[in-house]
């Protein structure tokens, strides 16, 4: 058992981490931890209902009289100790028990723990650079207690943004954009209903998904575009708000598997693939008879790692009429991850966020009504996050109601 959770450790590691942010460059978006964000446990908000504003007698998803108030995040932490799961976590499904769910934050720390790799430290460098930029706009009358308070979530657009967020080429801090005086933009093909609402009581804002998907950015590795990926059934826990535009905050919802099918798995392929051709070149080893690497791995490498996992024939319970992989061509296909047994375990659904016509259903075709139809297609995933005041123009488009 021992070895098996070393090698989950291993894979992930390379996943996630593989080629992360120089040890010896010292960018950080803040410091401080965020693990206590929230000071409340906030169960019974968390079971809060789907807000509807399709009814006639409905009430607005956003007070009128709402004002803008606009920030940046400057800090987003994933799980690093195992108490971090159920700290940066929320009952994403409205589990009657109210039991907290960040079944991807589980794997990330399992990751950290066995590996001894964090991806912390490279997405410290992207939000210090400018590499990932988030914006948030809270839309309430009163930053202490306000009801239909809306809050949406944008992306940044990178190349857009003052004062530049290094100040010179050999600054290896940056983040001048993060002191509360940064001016930015919506990225131009950022959705812009990535949004959740709810209520502020007593300087803790609570919001929860309408139904719309919201699009957040995690790095794969140091050097390559974050990952794009979209989060159903979103809530959102903030507080310590003030007009300067500090807060502390959670975000959880559910990655469907439809997003791990279509962007995670396949960002698994390109980065493992990219290792097998650092690491093997193709040729057998020096060594006799079958003992020979078939790729001509580097012992102990990487490459030699992920094609004695992979690149084989399907495995006891494994569905091997779906293996469209060719064992032993040194090269892994989005296949043979997805039917590969120790990638089904680590990235299987954890909860019911979507009420689908049928169990192939894109979510599109699926409206977010929790625990309805007892189907599980979500990974849960929650993370922490801290932002200060930034400014920027909210679209025209934003609801509010």
């Amino acid at each position: 058992m021992v070895r098996r959770m070393k090698i989950i450790g291993i894979v992930f590691s390379l996943f996630l981490f593989a080629c992360g942010s120089d040890a010896g460059t010292d960018i950080k978006a803040d410091a401080a931890p965020l693990a206590d964000a929230a000071t409340t446990d906030g169960s019974a908000a968390d079971a809060t209902a789907v807000p509807d504003a399709n009814t006639a007698d409905a009430a607005p998803l956003v007070d009128p009289l709402a004002t803008e108030h606009t920030y940046v995040v400057q800090a987003v932490q994933l799980p690093e100790e195992l108490s971090d799961v159920q700290t940066l976590g929320l009952d994403v499904d409205n589990d009657p028990m109210m039991k907290k769910d960040n079944a991807l934050g589980t794997v990330l720390w399992t990751v950290k723990n066995q590996s001894g790799s964090s991806v912390q430290p490279t997405i410290d460098e992207y939000i210090a650079k400018g590499q990932m930029l988030m914006l948030v706009n809270l839309m309430t009358t009163d930053l202490f207690n306000a009801e239909a308070v809306g809050l949406w979530y944008y992306l940044g657009d990178k190349n857009q943004i003052a004062p530049e967020p290094c100040l010179s080429p050999m600054d290896t801090t940056c983040g001048q954009h993060l002191s509360g005086n940064g001016e930015f933009v919506i990225a131009g093909d950022a959705p812009l209903n990535s949004a959740v609402y709810g209520a502020i009581n007593s300087n803790e804002f609570f919001g929860v998904s309408a139904g719309d998907p919201m699009r957040i950015e995690i790095p794969i590795y140091s050097g390559g575009d974050p990952l794009q990926v979209d989060l159903v059934g979103a809530k959102i826990k903030i507080s310590q708000i003030t007009e300067a535009g500090l807060f502390e905050g959670i975000l959880a919802g559910g990655l469907p598997t439809s997003e791990i099918d279509g962007k995670v798995i396949p960002a698994l392929r390109d980065l493992f693939n990219s290792l097998l051709i650092a690491d093997c070149d193709g040729t057998p080893e020096n060594c006799p008879g079958s003992s020979c690497d078939p790729c001509g791995c580097q012992n102990g490498s990487a490459g030699d790692t992920i094609r004695s996992l992979f690149d084989k024939e399907p495995a006891a319970g494994e569905p091997g009429t779906a293996f469209m992989g060719v064992a032993g061509d040194c090269m892994i296909t989005i296949d043979e991850l997805r039917n590969n047994n120790l990638i089904r375990s680590l990235l299987s659904p954890d909860v019911d966020l979507l009420n689908c016509p049928s169990a192939d259903s894109a979510p599109s075709e699926c409206t977010y009504e929790p625990r309805v139809d007892g189907i599980k297609e979500s990974m849960s995933l929650g993370l922490g996050f801290r932002g200060a005041k930034g400014t920027f123009n909210i679209p025209a488009s934003n609801p509010t109601n």
